[in-house]
């Protein structure tokens, strides 16, 4: 089934984007390596996954009460730096699959995000974003995530509760434009 994904899948060379915008929210390229510095740096892999121009928003399964928990993009610690192509192309499928229950099929594009750190207090996560789009409203979620709900930009930010990384994630997704089947828009187009 890898081999038949070059071929179902639209794949866009991966590059960083500056987001500039939000605070503590710095692109992969303008990394602090001052000596000294205290900043370190966990790697996550998340996945903005579209339906219509909606975007998929998770609630992780697990300790206390699904109303407190967050909520999320699908997301899943990186090892390593993040900067193999291959490597995080191919744990974006994974969890789509495991996940979602997303088969290649069901998956119109998939492509490189924006790639940003971002900070609070001493530490800061850098996150790796893939933007995904399927054609499939249903999802069968796997044992990570306990719920989900397709929302459209204007509304995200009315969930009470996202996680703190949320918002500069989708503001820089926001920024650079997806080429898909209808041709290039925004990726989380109004």
């Amino acid at each position: 089934m890898i081999n038949t994904l070059p071929q179902v899948v639209n794949v866009i060379n991966a590059h960083t984007v500056p987001t500039g915008h939000a605070r503590g929210v710095r692109s992969a390229d303008h990394q602090s390596t001052r000596a000294g510095d205290s900043m370190t740096s966990a790697t996550q892999l998340d996945i903005l996954l579209t339906w219509r121009g909606r975007v998929g928003l998770f609630k992780k399964s697990g300790h206390g009460a699904t109303a407190s928990t967050p909520w999320q993009l699908l997301s899943v610690a990186q090892a390593g730096s993040g900067s193999a192509f291959d490597e995080g192309f191919l744990q974006c499928i994974q969890l789509l699959h495991g996940e979602t229950g997303l088969a290649v099929r069901d998956i119109l594009t998939i492509q490189p995000g924006p790639t940003i750190e971002v900070s609070h207090g001493s530490q800061s996560t850098l996150h790796v974003v893939y933007v995904v789009e399927t054609n499939q409203r249903r999802l069968a979620l796997g044992p990570e995530y306990s719920v989900h709900r397709w929302v459209k930009k204007p509304r995200i930010g009315r969930f009470d509760g996202g996680a703190d990384w949320l918002g500069p994630v989708l503001e820089a997704a926001a920024s650079r434009p997806v080429h898909n089947a209808a041709g290039s828009r925004p990726a989380l187009a109004a």
